[in-house]
């Protein structure tokens, strides 16, 4: 059952403190099984990439919060000037309850331009969320749905 969580939750930069709840999320088995990287990221692979992430210009990592509490991750990776990937990652706790879209649709305000999502055609619930946050079809490739959005 959905609940109606969008007044309660909110979007804010990550910092260095969010870096193992950004690992163990990607890690879980759901997450693995829908990511194009489907392996195990060790720690330190993982710090590598998520240090890097928080200084590099042409990445925005938003945490998702209902309260004090992390429920997710957007990340925006700028392709070009005006167009930006965006993907998603709601904690295990918190899956299943329309948390996604809500961020989904709030973490839009934080980009201009196109925004392309790409997911694994077999991820139901991704593709779902994506659409009820105003995303489009535009293309399937390899398995590959390809979905946009003006922001």
């Amino acid at each position: 059952m959905k609940n109606n969580y969008a007044a309660d939750i909110t979007l804010r930069i990550a910092i260095e403190e969010d870096m193992l709840n950004v690992w163990e999320w990607r890690n879980d088995s759901v997450t693995i099984a829908n990511s194009f990287d489907s392996v195990y990221i060790t720690m330190e692979k993982h710090e590598a990439w998520f240090m890097d992430a928080l200084t590099n210009s042409n990445k925005v990592l938003l945490i998702g919060c209902k309260g004090e509490e992390k429920v997710g991750l957007v990340r925006f990776d700028r392709l070009s000037e005006g167009v930006s990937e965006i993907s998603i990652n709601v904690s295990p706790t918190f899956r299943k309850q329309g948390i996604g879209t809500i961020m989904l649709k709030k973490s839009l305000s934080w980009v201009k331009g196109r925004v392309i999502a790409r997911i694994k055609e077999d991820n139901m619930i991704s593709l779902s969320a994506f659409e009820k946050a105003g995303f489009r079809f535009e293309d399937r490739t390899e398995g590959i749905v390809k979905m946009v959005v003006q922001a």
